[in-house]
């Protein structure tokens, strides 16, 4: 269409007087530049880069002065270009002004509806952590490594396995949906409204906005509020938890439709596209080409895209048209001789494959195909000049965007500002690896890590490095030389631009047979042979969330509106042929249709689409979260089914016998003299007692009754305890999980009503997480409530949303299978003790303890059974309690835990009423041996006083203690001299 065609087509009222003093500057803003009668005029045309069309208007004064406008709508203010004549000169004059017009109230309302909806991501993103945990260990019960299989199921094993990349790529999709949907809200909602509005600008489509943002309004903050409203008139205690929820399940489902709106709009681009591309292929006047025809050219370029063989060139452009300097920048693979092609491209080479792949270097392009990159597409390209230019503008760049820096003409960047970026490139990516390297030698990581580290960070970034050492001799020694005489400069108005930009070429294709060859294998291989494994395993939870998952991520997957995009060319020109079939379309049909505004709205909702949700980074960004998750969980459940679970430690402590701890705190910690006593000893020791159980615990079964002996040695025999192994041997052979737990007798005499009774008590000592099975345990149980510990702390306000955590986390724990319940470890405990209080068995009264994951284990089973739980950092339960089916109540009643500072793991969920902080003496950097259960032992018999218990030599020789003396009151180093050995290697007969 020509520029005079394009004219006719405006109406007077269209044309303004450019403002613009040449014709490149009026095409920077998106302008075309027309003559008509002799005047310079510029037809407004808007940019699919705004996120809304313009206004064009005029209006009168009360003198009768006219004014035309053109309103921009930005995200929080409106830019107007007002052109009038002025009645000083007579002529007429355009001023471009920009107005902030939203109020702080309508930023207020944005930032909570934006806050409302990165709590859900949060939600999805906590909830697909969980979902591939289940299925890790439903993978591990598959290869038949606990008694539920009692033969491998090997197929259905790798069909679980399978199953990861469609839900890592389906929840990584979920997170980058949510993520610009909280942008898009917080900008006023312009790609919503986008999305719901269709391509005919008229009253009817006003009409449909206005009903959406009614719904969204009433939706949001209507509807919650009304449910809070009536929590309070009914006098409901749970008014908020209500509202809470109301807003939940009200983002879920805005967070549904807009999802189903993307993926529509996805669809039709990837369909209108490649049909637009097939009829440019057939001949004049031939048939358009059918749906089935359409989606069967669309599933062959995707493959095509993706298993095709590609050579990448990366390049750093100095020029200005007419003297031009490139240079390479190497990758890491380049740079050290391999080549610039992948793995892939290589494989696609070999000679048994030619017959699926057909080579498309030939003479005429000898490096093949090139490919149209996404940012070229789409049209994006930012400039600086030494007006924007800033340091930390240049070093955080959008990868989105092509980036050119003017270093020669006008509005150049100063020599300071150019060799500034190149510095500030270098030392951005070094920083980082100070840092690192900083926090390990902190952490005494040993110099064998650091020294491995930073070879292999060198050996990463050469090329890098080496590239920005070539960019500054360039600019130093051949930039001048690029520079045109001054006139001709100023006469062209040219500048030099240095610009960087990457360039890929198809040298191998797959063919058609290999494309649909490839697709049957990804259908069977990574849809059909999970489903049947997940099925098979009677999950039914994650067997219709991986069927649903499947088929979202398979229709994004293979109608991929990007992959249309790069096969056809640029955006502008394929929606204009999109918006001009439409028009004749509507014209047929007797409809007032716009053809610009159909150009503008097709290109404007797929340009987001595709660059911020597509292909948006944070999508990659997630999938490779989840990847190293999922190798991680996979690593542990290969070290849980090659290990065994049962085999405990055989060290056992060295005692300074004959010596001991008097208390000298003034305030002793007030639980030292906790519960029921176990010994006759000094009431003080008791607390301590229970944390020398939970360390028993973690010992070989056979020398548990020695540790016994020696640490209640001053106890008269008969009431010493006894390790009832044989009980608990008995119970194992009904039970399904892997924990391991000790049970300790205590025979106590006592007097009831003048008569000498003797009573029987039971301790039940619960290992902690001692190896990939108690890992894989912790997580299970724990790893909602972590994670949303970590959103709560990582939002503002995020304390808020903590009267709903419970329920959040009970609804994932829904999607558990039967046989992951059925090996949980609680289960396991909570039976066993409520068999203990049996009538089989004859105590008197049952306790639980236990440390680190067995502490949390023990808080359950006690708060299950209602027998009193003594944990030592132990995790707590008050976020997870839910699923377990323990109330708050029950935890404030029979559970305690001994928190240590700076122990990770006791701020693992909310804690109950009753618990004990204890100092931790190690140094900062070793918080990780604030969780050491000996130490806590230790800071018990320091603090408390150790009475008749025995000090173990650990807490003087390698805890920094003091040491203790004997009842002469000399310290234990003037009487015996060094440290000897503070562990005994037990044996075992």
């Amino acid at each position: 269409m020509s520029e005079k065609d394009s004219l006719d087509e405006h109406t007077e009222d269209d044309l303004l007087p450019s403002p613009f003093s040449s014709s490149a500057q009026a095409e920077e803003l998106g302008a075309v530049e027309v003559i008509h009668k002799q005047q310079v005029l510029t037809k407004f045309d808007d940019h699919f880069s705004f996120h809304r069309p313009s206004s064009k208007l005029q209006y009168a004064d009360a003198e009768g002065n006219i004014t035309k406008v053109v309103c921009v709508e930005t995200n929080d203010s409106q830019l107007l270009l007002e052109t009038f004549k002025s009645d000083e000169d007579d002529e007429h004059h355009t001023v471009l002004k920009q107005y902030h017009h939203i109020s702080r109230s309508l930023k207020a309302l944005r930032t909570f509806y934006t806050f409302l909806i990165i709590f859900w991501g949060g939600f999805v993103a906590v909830f697909g952590t969980m979902v591939l945990l289940f299925l890790t260990l439903d993978f591990t019960i598959f290869i038949g490594q606990t008694s539920i299989e009692e033969q491998p199921n090997i197929v259905a094993a790798i069909g679980a396995i399978l199953a990861f990349p469609i839900l890592v790529l389906g929840l990584a999709e979920a997170l980058a949906i949510d993520g610009h949907l909280a942008l898009d809200v917080y900008r006023g909602q312009f790609l919503f409204r986008s999305l719901v509005e269709s391509e005919d600008p008229s009253e009817n489509n006003f009409m449909t906005v206005v009903v959406s943002e009614w719904t969204f309004f009433i939706g949001v903050l209507g509807l919650p509020l009304l449910v809070m409203s009536a929590s309070l008139l009914s006098k409901s205690d749970y008014w908020w938890d209500n509202s809470l929820l109301t807003w939940f399940f009200v983002m879920f489902g805005f967070y549904l439709i807009f999802t189903l709106l993307i993926i529509n709009n996805e669809v039709r681009a990837s369909l209108e596209f490649t049909r637009l591309s097939m009829m440019n292929d057939k001949e004049r006047g031939a048939s358009p080409p059918t749906l089935s025809e359409i989606i069967s050219k669309i599933i062959v370029l995707r493959q095509k895209n993706m298993y095709s063989g590609y050579r990448s060139y990366k390049k750093i452009h100095f020029g200005n048209g007419q003297n031009d300097i490139e240079i390479r920048s190497l990758s890491l693979m380049e740079f050290i001789g391999l080549g610039s092609e992948s793995l892939l491209t290589k494989i696609t080479k070999w000679r048994w494959l030619r017959c699926m792949y057909t080579n498309l270097c030939t003479d005429d392009e000898p490096d093949g195909r090139r490919v149209h990159r996404l940012v070229d597409s789409l049209e994006k390209r930012s400039f600086f000049t030494g007006y924007n230019w800033g340091l930390v503008n240049v070093f955080f760049r959008s990868a989105a965007i092509s980036f050119s820096a003017v270093v020669d003409g006008k509005e150049k960047i100063s020599k300071g500002q150019f060799i500034s970026s190149v510095l500030c490139a270098a030392l951005g990516n070094v920083i980082p690896l100070i840092l690192l390297v900083s926090f390990l030698v902190w952490f005494d990581s040993g110099m064998q890590i650091v020294g491995f580290l930073i070879f292999v960070y060198i050996v990463l970034f050469v090329p890098y490095f080496s590239t920005l050492w070539r960019i500054l001799q360039v600019y130093k020694t051949v930039a001048p030389n690029l520079e045109i005489s001054r006139n001709e400069r100023t006469k062209n108005d040219m500048s030099t631009v240095m610009s960087e930009y990457k360039t890929k070429y198809r040298i191998s294709e797959l063919s058609n047979r290999g494309a649909w060859f490839v697709f049957v294998l990804e259908i069977v291989f990574l849809y059909g042979w999970p489903l049947v494994s997940l099925i098979e395993l009677k999950n039914t939870g994650v067997s219709i969330l991986f069927a649903c998952t499947g088929l979202v991520v398979g229709i994004r997957h293979y109608l991929d509106p990007e992959i249309c995009l790069q096969e056809s060319g640029s955006l502008s020109n394929i929606c204009k042929n999109i918006s001009e079939y439409k028009y004749l379309v509507t014209k047929r049909e007797q409809k007032l249709t716009d053809k610009q505004m159909l150009k503008w709205r097709t290109e404007s909702r797929i340009s987001e689409i595709i660059q911020d949700i597509t292909k948006a980074g944070t999508k990659y960004g997630w999938v490779q979260v989840y990847l190293f998750l999922v190798v991680t969980m996979l690593a542990l459940a290969y070290f849980a089914v090659s290990g065994d679970v049962t085999v405990g430690n055989r060290v056992l402590n060295s005692y300074a016998t004959e010596y001991s701890y008097i208390d000298k705190d003034p305030l002793p910690y007030p639980t030292c003299k906790f519960g029921s006593d176990l010994g006759r000893g000094q009431p003080s020791n008791l607390l301590v007692d229970y944390a020398f159980m939970a360390q028993t615990a973690y010992l070989d079964d056979c020398v548990t009754q020695q540790a016994l002996d020696d640490w209640f040695v001053n106890l008269d025999e008969s009431e010493r305890p006894t390790f009832e192994e044989q009980i608990v041997n008995d119970f194992r052979k009904s039970d399904m999980s892997s924990v391991q737990f000790k049970l300790f007798s205590f025979n106590r005499s006592t007097t009831i009503d003048d008569v000498d009774v003797v009573k029987k008590y039971a301790v039940v000592a619960v290992r902690g997480t001692s190896n990939a099975w108690d890992a894989l345990s912790d997580v299970q149980l724990w790893g909602s409530a972590a994670l949303f510990q970590f959103l709560r702390l990582a939002l503002p306000f995020g304390e808020i949303f903590t009267p709903i955590l419970d329920n959040l986390v009970d609804y994932i724990a829904d999607l558990e299978a039967s046989s992951i319940q059925d090996v949980s470890y609680y289960k396991s405990v909570s039976n066993f003790i409520a068999e203990l209080q049996s009538e089989s068995y004859d105590f008197d009264e049952v306790f639980v303890t236990g440390h680190s994951l067995g502490g949390g284990l023990a808080m359950i089973a006690g708060s299950l059974q209602k027998v009193p739980a003594i944990a030592i950092s132990g995790p707590n339960t008050v976020i997870s309690g839910k699923i377990f089916g323990i109330s708050v109540e029950d935890l404030n009643t029979y559970t305690f835990n001994v928190i240590p500072d700076r122990d990770v793991v006791p701020m693992l969920d909310d804690r109950a009423r009753m618990s004990q902080e204890i100092s931790c003496r190690a140094d900062l950097n070793g918080f990780i041996d604030c969780h050491s259960i000996l130490r806590t032992v230790c800071e018990l018999l320091y603090t408390c006083g150790s009475g008749d218990r025995p000090v173990p030599k650990q807490c003087f020789c390698d805890f920094g203690y003091d040491y203790p003396v004997s009842n002469e009151n000399v310290p234990y180093m003037e009487s015996n001299g060094e440290c000897d050995a503070v562990n005994v290697d037990a044996t075992c007969s």
